[in-house]
């Protein structure tokens, strides 16, 4: 859910000499002229061993960010958790969770899914089941598109009275994902939101809102406080019309009785947060969902004849069934 750092040196590397043999040795300073006899075929048999091991290594990077259905995910690098975090913050993070927005249906995936009748029959199921559906469907490597509400529950753990200053966004960024569209456009209220970050933003700041000034700057600078004990829980929008972004939140904490500022990071339990946007025809305010940039789309609900998810043309795909 979170992670909390010390600051680690790299260990400072070894420049011991190393034996090859009576007539190979590698010694301090002199690693680029090294010779070695082409005959021996210990070397050979080093070479070979270290080649081995490095490909060994790369095979296991890639199958760590596989999805599950055995595509690699994405190639973004994730944003590492903060360097200056402290383990002895004042402050625990009780729940962290996405924001169930009622008034959509739609994700998409990294890659082109191929799901059975079965499975599509299991998500008509889950329609009804707000969090059952989109459990179903984060579970099998779905994104929020253009927008994510995150729900933070905090509690001060300390004994005096903290304020939390400053949230920063740790992003990464890169084109929109365009493997698969779960399209099922509804109607629907979404839920108030406390505080808003504009992934577009070179350097995005907390906005009180949309349209809002600076949550933590300005003339209408605000801090939140937490008396020892306290629960409070921020509501924190974040969108993007531009790219797919992963990233987690720096909580800048001032832990009160004069000790130094702390920084608090706050992920998805050991995963970066998730957003994309959805690629459009054009970059008017009512452009269409660009359909054919998908390498596949199910469609459901008013974009589908019956209501249920269906596999629908990319190249020919309007929006309706």
């Amino acid at each position: 859910m979170t992670e909390d750092h010390h600051d680690e040196h790299p260990p400072t590397a070894s420049n011991s000499a190393t034996e090859l043999g009576q007539s190979n040795v590698v010694q301090s300073g002199s690693i680029g002229s090294v010779n070695f006899n082409p005959t021996d075929k210990r070397v050979y048999t080093l070479l070979g061993a270290i080649l081995l091991v490095a490909l060994i290594g790369a095979s296991a990077i890639v199958w760590a960010v596989r999805s599950h259905t055995g595509q690699v995910k994405n190639d973004i690098a994730l944003p590492p958790a903060s360097q200056t975090a402290n383990a002895t913050a004042p402050i625990a993070v009780e729940s962290v969770a996405y924001l169930e927005n009622r008034g959509n249906h739609d994700f998409v995936f990294p890659d082109a899914q191929s799901f059975s009748s079965e499975e599509l029959a299991e998500l008509d199921s889950k329609k009804g089941d707000g969090k059952g559906y989109v459990d179903w469907v984060l579970a099998h490597g779905g994104v929020y598109p253009n927008a994510a509400t995150i729900q933070v529950g905090l509690r001060g753990t300390g004994r005096e009275t903290l304020n939390i200053t400053d949230v920063k966004i740790v992003k990464q960024c890169r084109e929109p994902l365009t493997g698969t569209l779960l399209y099922s456009p509804t109607a629907g209220p979404t839920g108030s939101i406390a505080m808003y970050f504009d992934l577009d933003a070179d350097y995005p700041v907390a906005l009180d809102g949309r349209e809002g000034s600076g949550y933590f700057t300005g003339t209408s600078a605000q801090t939140i406080q937490l008396v020892p004990g306290e629960v409070a829980t921020l509501l924190i929008n974040v969108a993007t019309s531009k790219s797919y972004c992963a990233f987690h939140f720096d909580l800048t904490v001032n832990p009160g009785d004069g000790q130094p500022t702390l920084t608090k990071a706050v992920d998805n339990a050991g995963r970066p947060f998730e957003v994309s946007a959805m690629p459009t025809t054009d970059s008017s305010p009512t452009a269409m969902v660009a359909f054919d940039t998908y390498q596949a789309i199910y469609a459901g609900g008013v974009a589908s004849r019956t209501g249920k998810f269906v596999a629908a043309d990319p190249k020919s795909f309007k929006g309706t069934g």
